[in-house]
């Protein structure tokens, strides 16, 4: 967000469950590292991955399970709406 002293932009990683879209999407990935992690809502887990050459650390995430976003309706939600989500969380973040 403009004028957020701790980094210009961000990359965000979100796994997509195999049983997608019957179930939620949940959770969000960022850099491990990165100076959002304790800043955004959620916890930093210990849950580590690697993809796309880099290595990624869970957070405890869950905007349509209590995180305050709308409950999860496989019909009316999905990537398009979660996006939506995750860009807010990043907002939110904690200077």
């Amino acid at each position: 967000r403009k004028g957020y002293p701790h980094l210009a932009e961000t990359d965000v990683l979100v796994s997509i469950p195999s049983a997608y879209p019957g179930v939620m999407l949940d959770g969000a990935y960022l850099p491990a590292g990165s100076p959002l992690l304790g800043r955004v809502e959620g916890s930093p887990q210990g849950h580590m991955i690697q993809a796309l050459g880099r290595t990624w650390q869970l957070v405890s995430y869950h905007p349509h399970n209590g995180g305050g976003g709308p409950p999860w309706n496989k019909d009316r939600h999905g990537l398009h709406t979660y996006y939506t989500e995750v860009l807010s969380w990043i907002q939110r973040a904690r200077i």
